[in-house]
């Protein structure tokens, strides 16, 4: 698996899913989309569904601690692709260009595992991820997979290859 040194202080690596920080982290973003966001438009997957279609995590560290991270899983239902999943930074660290980074080297992780296509599902209500991702390189789409159009959603993809 890649990990990425940036800055003096900033490494991101690949880390386990049940990584006890790690695991914090996401419960933060599950309490900040709760409050955004209407159950059923929350489609946040569980670390048993991530590690069930092969799942990797990266964890953004700065002094040992896990200040940021993202996932994906690969999926067979639409041709094969990645799902990028959780990309989260804690507020704390915002404005450093981590989520840019997370990104990035979820990235280059799928391609050295030869996954042509990322998509994803982001919220409509905060402008930060959406901006994010189209700074990225990502490009709107109607919805994929088991998802269905829901106007709380905006759906992504990008072509690795």
């Amino acid at each position: 698996m890649s990990t990425t040194n940036i800055g003096e202080n900033l490494i991101i690596e690949a880390c386990s899913l049940r990584h006890p920080q790690l695991v914090n982290l996401v419960s933060r973003l599950d309490a900040e989309l709760a409050d955004l966001y209407p159950l059923e438009s929350n489609h946040l997957d569980d670390i048993e569904t991530l590690e069930a279609h092969g799942g990797c995590a990266f964890g953004a560290i700065i002094d040992h601690k896990i200040v940021g991270c993202g996932m994906f899983k690969i999926m067979h239902d639409d041709g094969t692709y990645a799902e990028i999943k959780r990309v989260y930074v804690e507020p704390e660290s915002r404005g450093l260009g981590i989520a840019s980074r997370i990104v990035s080297t979820l990235e280059l992780e799928l391609i050295q595992r030869g996954i042509a296509l990322a998509r994803l599902e982001t919220g409509s209500l905060d402008a930060g991820p959406i901006a994010l991702y189209e700074y990225a390189g990502y490009v709107r789409r109607s919805s994929y997979g088991a998802y269905r159009e829901d106007p709380m959603s905006v759906f992504f993809e990008k072509n690795l290859s």
